[in-house]
């Protein structure tokens, strides 16, 4: 089935509450965009949490069949060569089910095309005439190109009117729609009008319209990704905390190893102090821990080192910055076009280098 005509399809299916970028949204081309990023942003939410629940089993059934065969071979519980074979078994129906649900490439996909709606909503909220498939980069044309249809329809309108309607009816249908009292008068729009041009001396956009979107994106992202990079540290560091506690406990059980080989064993003098059966039982103690510690950094490997977690928070760093120069440009000269287009533009762009490595961690089988 074609990407564009299922996404629609499962699209039609979300029954569930859904996120919008703002509340009471009026002008239709808003509305479009927006419903385009609310289904978008829920189906890419859910595959990522199917996509995370994969990832998840690979990872404990992979470490749990590391565990089992270190178990069959020093040992010799020959029995766990049957756990081994239903782990393997589990590996391949669970890596089969990832394939078949298709859960990485949408949970990828469709938040590509979440960001592409909610940049082609804040173009329109900012009054530009840019459309978000112009500004996409290449790379996210060529891999992803069903987005780029989609994205080019919510562009056939400008303000809740055609097109090729004239800049004055356009502004006008802004007007009514924006207005909380969309039912006043055409006198009072006009009051209205003279009240906010002679709040700005030197002409052009009142105040408010200088300004309509530093709130709801530029300053809205800002801490959108100061919020997240702290939830990608917490994660980083849960990831270490378990790596470090595993070369630890491995290092440990090695100069265990050392200490009972020297003492005990009688590496150098030659004289052992225990028996033959003490002596196997013990290092085989000492080789299933060594392994079962190894086994930790496995499961965080498998897991974690899936989700590019330093690359992901480099992310968040970069654009929370971004969007804080932003602001303080906004500040300074308004929101120009140039402003916008540029934003936009290094939104997109940053969208398409995170697909780009995050293609890299579809879920496989590692042993």
């Amino acid at each position: 089935m074609d990407r564009r005509e299922e996404f629609f399809r499962e699209k039609e299916k979300c029954r569930e509450p859904l996120a919008h970028i703002e509340r009471d949204i009026r002008r239709p081309d808003l509305r479009e965009a927006d419903e385009i990023y609310a289904a978008a942003d829920h189906l890419s939410m859910q595959n990522a949490e199917k996509y995370r629940r994969i990832l998840l089993a690979l990872s404990v059934a992979g470490t749990l069949l590391a565990v089992a065969f270190l178990l069959y071979d020093e040992i010799n519980l020959y029995g766990l060569i049957l756990a081994c074979g239903i782990l393997l078994l589990t590996l391949f129906i669970i890596n089969g089910l990832a394939k078949r649900l298709h859960c990485h490439r949408n949970y990828l996909e469709y938040r590509l095309l979440a960001e592409g709606a909610r940049v082609q909503y804040f173009l329109c909220k900012a009054k530009s005439r840019q459309n978000a498939a112009d500004l996409l980069p290449w790379s996210w044309r060529f891999n992803v190109p069903w987005t780029e249809s989609v994205l080019r329809e919510l562009g056939r309108t400008v303000d809740g009117a055609p097109e090729n309607s004239s800049p004055a009816e356009a502004a006008a249908g802004e007007n009514v729609a924006d207005s909380p009292a969309a039912g006043k008068t055409a006198a009072g729009r006009t009051a209205a009008g003279e009240a906010a041009a002679e709040k700005n001396p030197r002409g052009g956009d009142s105040c408010r319209s200088r300004y309509r979107i530093l709130d709801v994106w530029v300053r809205g992202q800002a801490q959108y990704h100061r919020e997240a990079l702290i939830m990608t540290e917490a994660r980083i560091r849960r990831n270490d905390r378990i790596s470090n506690l595993a070369l630890l406990l491995a290092l440990a059980t090695y100069a265990a190893a050392l200490v009972f080989e020297i003492c005990v064993g009688g590496l150098f003098s030659g004289s052992v102090l225990l028996g033959q059966r003490q002596m196997e039982v013990i290092r085989v103690i000492l080789k299933v821990a060594m392994g079962s510690f190894s086994a930790m950094t496995l499961f965080a490997g498998n897991y974690y080192g899936k989700l590019s977690l330093e690359e992901t928070a480099q992310d968040h760093r970069r654009m929370a910055a971004l969007y804080e120069k932003t602001e303080a440009e906004i500040l300074r000269t308004g929101e120009t076009e140039d402003l916008i287009t540029k934003l936009a533009r290094e939104g997109l762009s940053e969208n398409s280098s995170w697909y780009a490595y995050q293609c890299k961690n579809r879920p496989d089988i590692s042993l």
